[in-house]
């Protein structure tokens, strides 16, 4: 099977069971969101807005070392292990001994409970690192993302017995206790490989180098990403900080669907091709209009829809969280035009460019937010999508500078794809203004056919045409591959 046919089937196939497990998770916010307060999410939001940063120390980048490592061996497989469930041991300590800093921070004493249980998530996230690592390196996407749906269904579950039985917040600690444990186990049973005892004859030295710069970022990218959860929960308390994470959910659930699969295809693809521009640029380009498009036009779509939607899917008690979705969704739309930008960071090696990259883009996201927060959550959420617009093309004049690839095309492509999600919402809240007395299915309905329609406007221009027939030979070429093999197995029996 040629690369680029094993890159199309694992991104299709990977977007597939993910599509499964976007509905499994949104089924849970549905039903949680019927049972439980917002102020009940709030609690949680508060802990891990925090304790969040721990499950990138445990992991510390070695999961992307492992894939995009020239070679690997058994040895050093092990060894990344053991230190992989030596950070998530450490990450735990610190976290359960450092729990009554919580009540201190939000003058509750519930999220210092909250940060003791959920402490035990490290440890579990330690020793299924190198596991996933592992189903990456050996671009077994299928199951990569099966062992994340059994494992999602598994906590959604036992949350919504919890919640039934009145167990209040405690639903979502349990799911994301239950959640982690389950997911170890699973991508353990997938793997096939379990680690010997550490060695010193197997240096994973330039991994861990390669990781160290790569974690550096990723704090610094959580620590701009949760700022406004920290803030709202300190200044505004757990209702509000309830709607701003109901609001961000919806913003993140479509995202990390579709891009961290995604990021598990990409990389060991674009790692093995790093040194051919040509073919890297092509791969790149290609990428991005496959990702950029739906998504955007997802975002476009619901956030016309919003207030419809959460009256009809989550109920009153959660409309505040529509205006903040709506400004957010600036931002998701740009993070995922932008994407490709960091897949080129991590499959040329360049972490410590990353590194820098980050420290100037997230300091500009901090200041944004920083000044948002004046005018309450909504202010927050605009200053969080101001950052997020600003930091694309910023990532791009970066890479010119640094990497091999032509950065025109991407640019292009991106304005592109931005020029789709304003037209699929304007289109879309016409209708939604001139449909507000509907009932909400039918609303959503007529607003959701107003962005498709604005979408298929854009086919009068052969730009955008070009970009459409791309996508459609993408999932062509997966599909015309799956009928072969089928055929061939028919004949061999």
């Amino acid at each position: 099977m040629s690369l680029s046919t094993l890159a199309a089937r694992g991104a299709v196939v990977t977007i597939g069971v993910q599509g499964a497990r976007f509905v499994v998770q949104f089924a849970g916010l549905i039903v949680l969101g019927r049972i439980l307060a917002p102020s009940d999410f709030g609690l949680v939001a508060m802990v891990t807005a925090v304790i969040g940063v721990g499950d990138i120390i445990r992991e510390f980048g070695l999961v992307p070392a492992t894939v995009q490592a020239t070679s690997i061996s058994r040895p050093q497989r092990s060894n990344l292990f053991w230190l992989n469930t030596g950070l998530g041991l450490l990450v735990a300590a610190a976290v359960f001994f450092a729990s009554p800093l919580f009540s201190l921070i939000y003058d509750d004493k519930r999220v210092s409970e909250i940060a003791l249980v959920l402490s035990l998530t490290f440890i579990f996230g330690g020793l299924q690192t190198q596991f996933q690592a592992g189903l990456a390196r050996e671009m077994r996407f299928t199951a990569l993302s099966i062992t994340d749906l059994a494992a999602q269904v598994v906590g959604l579950g036992s949350a919504v017995i919890a919640a039934v039985l009145g167990l209040g917040y405690w639903a979502l600690v349990i799911q994301l206790g239950l959640q982690s444990f389950s997911l170890l186990v699973f991508r353990v049973s997938a793997a096939q490989w379990l680690p010997g005892l550490p060695t010193k004859k197997a240096s994973i030295r330039k991994l861990v180098v390669y990781g160290r710069s790569l974690v550096m970022t990723q704090v610094l990218v959580y620590a701009s990403s949760n700022i406004d959860s920290l803030i709202i929960g300190a200044r505004f308390g757990p209702a509000q900080l309830g709607y701003y994470n109901r609001g961000f959910q919806l913003l993140m659930m479509p995202l990390n669907q579709i891009l961290t699969p995604l990021t598990a295809v990409a990389l060991p693809v674009l790692s093995r091709i790093n040194e051919e521009t040509i073919r890297f640029n092509g791969y790149i380009r290609r990428a991005q209009i496959l990702v950029a498009y739906p998504t955007v036009l997802l975002f476009a779509t619901v956030s016309a829809a919003i207030e419809p939607l959460i009256r009809l899917v989550f109920g009153e008690q959660w409309l505040p969280s529509a205006a903040i979705f709506q400004v957010l969704s600036l931002a998701g739309a740009f993070q995922a035009i932008g994407y490709v930008s960091y897949w080129v960071f991590l499959s040329k090696g360049l972490t410590a460019s990353h590194f820098r990259f980050s420290l100037i883009s997230r300091s500009i996201l901090i200041i944004c937010i920083v000044v948002g927060s004046a005018w309450g959550p909504i202010g927050i959420a605009a200053g969080y999508s101001f950052g997020a617009v600003a930091s694309w093309p910023l990532a791009l004049l970066w890479l010119r500078g640094v990497a091999q690839i032509e950065v025109a095309p991407l640019f292009l492509g991106g304005l592109r794809a931005a020029i789709l999600g304003m037209l699929c919402f304007c289109s879309g809240s016409v209708l939604q203004h001139f449909g507000r007395d509907l009932e909400d299915p039918l609303a959503i309905a007529v607003v959701v056919a107003g962005a498709l329609a604005g979408a298929a406007l854009l086919l009068i221009l052969p730009t955008f045409r070009r970009d459409f027939v791309a996508i459609l030979a993408t999932i062509k070429l997966v599909v015309s591959r799956k009928r072969t093999e089928a055929t061939l197995k028919e004949g061999a029996f």
